[in-house]
């Protein structure tokens, strides 16, 4: 399911011509994704804990905006990953 999604909005992104675009995968446990330029497999860290002591998907949120985990700008945009998943269930 996160290969096709991540296959399907990058051809959509490719295809409206938008040419610097990264697909961050943040997971606990490696999917084994093809990483390249335009994407991106994060594992936390099985000893990483949030200041605030958050589980799951908010953990695993919160580590990819570490400034030594994440490679993105300030200016990058963000999107949560359930829009990216309604975005592409809707084409």
């Amino acid at each position: 399911m996160v290969r096709n999604n991540i296959l399907k909005n990058r051809n959509i992104c490719e295809e409206t011509g938008l040419e610097h675009f990264t697909f961050e995968v943040v997971t606990d446990k490696s999917i084994s994704l093809v990483t390249s330029k335009k994407v991106r497999e994060l594992v936390v860290p099985e000893d990483y804990a949030t200041k605030s002591g958050a589980l799951y998907k908010s953990r695993a949120l919160q580590y990819c905006l570490e400034k030594e985990v994440s490679c993105v700008a300030k200016c990058t945009y963000k999107i949560p990953p359930h829009i990216h998943f309604l975005y592409a269930m809707k084409m």
